[in-house]
């Protein structure tokens, strides 16, 4: 692989953390406690992952996050995110069987990053808003 990927690191731990959390889930998605009116969704967590923060373009093209284990969890989790009907309410959502398994996958995945030692890493991290390229 030769060409540069870059992943939007802020992205990639904010929407795994918010796919990970039933509680926020609850509070912001479902709009059961939010003082401060958040605006999010399950459908927006997930693009924010594959989409916005670059990961599905860099498992599409190959790409090594952080290490091979860290790859095949987030390809992974991607199956298990296109198990969950989005066209649902978000306690239908946050309630489906399937949510459990995007959890579950998401904690993993953050997980397994704290532990890597990243020398497998192909890819280049990035913080939005300022295009720094950032250590893994």
């Amino acid at each position: 692989m030769n060409k540069r990927i870059e992943i939007f690191r802020n992205y990639l731990f904010e929407f795994l953390k918010e796919l990970s959390d039933r509680q926020y889930q609850e509070h912001i998605w479902a709009n059961t406690y939010n003082p401060d009116s958040l605006i999010a969704s399950y459908t927006e967590a997930f693009i924010g992952l594959f989409d916005d923060a670059n990961v599905g373009y860099a498992l599409e093209e190959g790409a090594v996050i952080y290490d091979k284990k860290v790859t095949q969890a987030l390809s992974e989790l991607s199956a298990c995110v296109d198990l969950v009907d989005d066209n649902r309410s978000p306690e239908e959502i946050i309630n489906d069987p399937h949510m459990q398994r995007v959890r579950d996958k998401a904690s993993e995945i953050l997980a397994l990053i704290e532990v890597s030692d990243k020398s497998e890493n192909t890819v280049t991290f990035i913080e939005e808003g300022t295009l720094k390229i950032l250590e893994p």
